[in-house]
């Protein structure tokens, strides 16, 4: 599905639309009304769903775009300065009325579940939530989560085991 697709380009002065993604991983930055944003909103994504993989339910099932912050804010830290530097600069933020500030605890909450070390290492990396900060493509790619035994088996050997037929 491209319908909401853009050129990509490396010119920071251009803004887009800021309702994009399905809410349960909508980075927190579109939440905050960001227009101007790039690669970090679909690696905040991937989190999610790795996440939601291993829980088989999503992460962060919000009902709205405030509720969706609330359970963001409750497990990656709290939606403030101390955590976020730049985010009172974010168009939505002072609509936000979060009275606490609770650390970044996504490894913590979520080891109950993710028994993979370098997973839970690498989903923490994903959900963080200042972009700037946020694990890039080619390191995630890089994380040794993806270069750790047991290696993915080549496709082409994997599907030749398959006895499949549609008849």
């Amino acid at each position: 599905d491209f319908g909401l697709s853009k050129a990509f380009s490396t010119d920071k002065t251009r803004c887009f639309t800021n309702n994009v993604v399905t809410l349960w991983y909508r980075s927190p930055e579109l939440l905050l009304g960001e227009r101007n944003y790039g690669p970090p909103i679909d690696l905040w994504s991937v989190g999610c769903i790795m996440v939601e993989l291993w829980l088989r339910t999503p992460i962060f099932p919000g009902a709205t775009e405030q509720g969706e912050l609330k359970l963001i804010h409750n497990l990656c830290g709290g939606i403030c300065k101390k955590n976020w530097s730049t985010v009172e600069k974010l168009p939505l933020f002072d609509k936000l009325r979060f009275f606490d500030c609770p650390v970044h605890s996504v490894k913590e909450r979520m080891k109950i579940w993710v028994k993979d070390d370098l997973g839970l290492d690498l989903v923490d990396k994903f959900l963080i939530l200042d972009p700037d900060h946020r694990i890039n493509a080619n390191d995630a790619l890089n994380h040794d989560f993806f270069w750790t035994d047991p290696m993915p088996g080549q496709l082409s050997k994997v599907m030749s085991t398959l006895k499949i037929s549609n008849f």
